[in-house]
């Protein structure tokens, strides 16, 4: 169980990884625009998000796309 002010260990390795790269995987986007998965399924699946880049064998969003997209 985890107590007050902890984080999950998982979450904080998907941010460390994410300030890195210009890509973020749909986890790390996630956890950086506090979405589910499943909302950025959806809204990948109705054409309201960038398009992705393959990397590997996993499909990425870039980070500017993302931020663009997601700016106030």
């Amino acid at each position: 169980m985890l107590r007050d002010g902890e984080h999950f260990p998982d979450l904080d390795v998907l941010r460390t990884r994410a300030e890195n790269s210009p890509l973020l995987s749909i986890k790390q986007t996630a956890v950086q625009y506090g979405l589910s998965v499943r909302t950025l399924r959806r809204l990948q699946a109705a054409g309201k998000m960038p398009p992705r880049v393959k990397q590997s064998r996993k499909l990425m969003y870039r980070k500017a796309d993302l931020a663009a997209l997601f700016q106030h």
